[in-house]
């Protein structure tokens, strides 16, 4: 199991990444994310792309 620090660490530079991303109009998977979560979207592709982008960042750890 990662140190809870670590993950803290990588979720927090996620939504750095996702924050600059929307500010910057950059219109990549950040921004999608972005789209999905503050839109109130809750449909089947909002929570896969979301659960993708996710799992890159977690991959991270491993």
């Amino acid at each position: 199991m990662p140190d809870t620090n670590i993950v803290c660490e990588i979720l927090i530079k996620l939504e750095k990444k996702i924050l600059q991303s929307k500010s910057n109009g950059t219109m990549d998977k950040y921004y999608e994310f972005y789209n999905y979560i503050y839109q109130g979207t809750s449909s089947r592709k909002g929570r896969n792309v979301r659960g993708e982008i996710l799992r890159e960042e977690i991959k991270q750890l491993f």
